[in-house]
């Protein structure tokens, strides 16, 4: 009672007790007038009353006809309390549907009564079981296409935003002046003409024209504005940033009658996650979706953490991938034919990590990332693992490793990859050198810091190329071209803007079968800092790839592989043993034949080498499971394999 006298509409589920009279549940029974505790019962998809549905009249006074109204409550698929959804049956399945119509007329007027919404519900009602309003249906079936016809209508205008439309291309990029179209709506239709004056929460935003009107005919429901609004960002926004707007709505007969809140998302919002790895010496930002740098002063600002060297300004303009087989096979997250930012091809399957700590110690994070969202894709499945060293005290490193495996059935031939790297040092002009003994690109401009790239695994091919006035843009046809083939002693002897290519290829990758890449960014004030840092990414990478020359002596595995368990048949338990190369984050499961998981045998990171667990054939709670065939499957951010193993009782 207090909260309806306070507007708030309450409905009660009827109570599953029947079907015997006098059944409803307390509340529900509550009789102290005739829309009072508003009481729903259950029927069928046939329209009939459920079984279950509990019954009138009140126990209250043995004579009130409960419940109010009834609605479908059998076989409703909800949300089950233990996750996920099922369908499931009772009164409480049903009180939902009125409590969501409740919502809806308030939508239309939100300023109608708690007795006039529950008239419009009774009166709307179709008549089921015996004529009139009876003890197992109440007044029956809402019929909710009729429910507006039994609400007053609103007093005041209520207006919603249906859309924000941006002129043109469709996006407001920073530093850009663009025009705005709002679409509003009205419930019932207005047969008006309305202004709207907007105006921005965020500094930097400037309205040149902040005043339109919308013309409502007789029965509309919406109306967009005439002529455009105009605003202008300024360059300091970044990618993904929103900007708040409020829009004072006015009838040319004056007074203020509603106020609409609307955002407007500046550029292109990132297709995936991103995240720094800092150390004392460098910073550099990574993501699941293949470009990387992403600072203000980029070619993408995200407003992330760019490549810094020793707390320099961002000296990273644009890194990102390129792959592919042929000119019309060409994937990649790198500029535009105009060189201009273009959204990457790439789409990520697996989120960018949080950074973990590896038996290297170093700082790890892992994602998987394909191009599935093209037409004409590239059946590669990119895994991507990343690698900092924020103890080492020469830390000015970040290693790359790309696992680059073919989930195609075909085998996959001339397939070229490669990073696209345009530093941008701080001031033009600067220089591009190879330093073949490293095999190490870099540039340098003479007083701002060093920054390069250290091929580390398969990487076979190194072209610089002058960027000129402007960015140089490239099409598929010769980005397939940057990734073939090698220019052999680079050496810009003329100062320019120079970005570069780092590649290999061609490759044959075999179906289900994966090639890794490897490389490093690398960074330095002074040329020894540049080749201090290469010389400890080549090290630190052949540690934690576990490279040995002498295999006689080298007791971790060589590769990924799951171990069949032994004894196998088994009863009561059983041994699994794998091997990672790679220290990883692994799930390691057992399920039955219908593919559910029967047990969880760890999550969690573990490091390269041997690993064994022991199945004593039960399940998550820890009851035995029958005999049976039943499935073990270990799946690590680089692969996945599964086996089959017997119980027998």
């Amino acid at each position: 009672q207090n909260v309806e006298a306070a507007g708030v509409v309450t409905i009660f589920a009827a109570g599953n007790e029947g079907p015997n009279p006098t059944t409803i549940r307390n509340p529900a029974d509550m009789a102290l007038s005739p829309l009072t505790s508003f009481s729903v019962g259950a029927v069928d998809n046939n329209s009939t009353i459920a079984g279950f549905s509990s019954r009138g009249p009140s126990s209250c006074d043995a004579n009130s006809i409960k419940p109010e109204v009834v609605a479908p409550g059998v076989s409703i698929y909800s949300a089950d309390k233990n996750g996920g959804y099922k369908l499931m049956s009772g009164t409480s399945m049903s009180a939902p549907f009125i409590a969501g119509l409740v919502a809806l007329m308030r939508e239309y007027n939100p300023d109608a009564t708690v007795n006039e919404i529950k008239n419009a519900l009774v009166f709307s009602a179709i008549d089921l079981g015996d004529p009139g309003e009876d003890n197992a249906y109440g007044h029956g079936l809402v019929d909710a296409s009729q429910l507006l016809n039994y609400l007053p209508a609103p007093e005041n205008y209520n207006f919603e935003l249906k859309n924000v439309r941006i002129d043109n291309d469709g996006i407001a990029s920073p530093g850009e002046e663009f025009n705005l179209f709002l679409t509003l709506g009205h419930s019932i239709g207005v047969d008006e003409s309305i202004i709207g004056v907007i105006e921005p929460s965020n500094l930097g935003v400037s309205i040149t024209s902040d005043q339109a009107s919308f013309l409502f005919g007789p029965m509309d429901t919406t109306a967009s504005n005439m002529f455009p609004f105009s605003v202008y960002i300024s360059d300091n926004f970044y990618n993904g940033q929103k900007i708040d707007f409020l829009m004072m709505i006015t009838p040319y007969s004056g007074g203020i009658t509603d106020t609409l809140e609307f955002t407007v998302t500046v550029g292109q919002e990132p297709s995936g996650t991103f995240a720094a790895h800092q150390t004392s010496q460098l910073e550099m930002t990574v993501s699941d979706f293949g470009q990387y740098g992403l600072a203000a002063g980029s070619i993408y600002n995200l407003n992330s953490n760019g490549f810094r060297v020793n707390g320099s300004d961002n000296l990273l303009y644009e890194a990102g991938i390129i792959m592919g087989t042929d000119s019309s096979h060409m994937s990649k997250s790198v500029r535009s034919n105009l060189g201009q930012y273009e959204v990457s091809d790439f789409i990520p399957m697996t989120n960018l990590s949080s950074d973990w700590v590896g038996d290297d110690n170093g700082s790890h994070r892992t994602a998987t990332f394909s191009d599935s969202g093209l037409a004409a894709s590239v059946p590669i499945e990119v895994s991507q693992e990343t690698i900092s060293y924020p103890n080492m005290d020469d830390n000015g490193l970040i290693i790359f490793k790309y696992y680059l495996k073919n989930n195609s059935l075909n085998d996959l031939n001339d397939f070229h990859f490669g990073l696209l790297v345009d530093f941008d040092l701080g001031s033009i002009p600067d220089y591009v050198e190879m330093q073949n003994d490293l095999d190490m690109i870099y540039q340098f401009n003479g007083s701002d810091p060093l920054a390069g790239v250290v091929g580390l695994k398969n990487i076979t091919g190194f072209k610089a190329i002058e960027n000129g006035s402007e960015k140089l843009g490239f099409d598929n046809g010769q980005l397939y071209d940057l990734t073939s083939g090698v220019s052999d002693d680079i050496e810009s002897n003329v100062g320019s803007d120079w970005m570069f290519v780092v590649s290999t290829g061609p490759l044959s990758i075999t179906s289900g079968d994966s090639i890794e890449v490897a490389v490093a960014f690398v960074g330095g004030y002074t040329f020894n800092d540049l080749l201090a840092n290469a010389n400890n990414a080549k090290n630190m990478y052949n540690f934690t790839t576990d490279i040995n020359d002498d295999l006689t002596d080298n007791n971790l595995p060589m590769g990924f592989s799951l171990m069949q368990n032994y004894p196998n048949p088994f009863n009561p338990t059983t041994n699994i043993a794998f091997e990672l190369d790679i220290a990883s984050e692994v799930r390691f499961d057992v399920y039955n034949v219908l593919g559910q998981v029967v047990k969880t045998l760890f999550a969690g990171k573990l490091s390269s080498g041997r690993h064994q667990f022991e199945w004593d054939a039960t399940d998550e709670n820890n009851v035995h499971v029958s005999s049976g065939v039943y499935f073990y499957k270990l799946s690590t951010d680089f692969h996945s394999q599964t086996k089959k193993m017997l119980l027998i009782r």
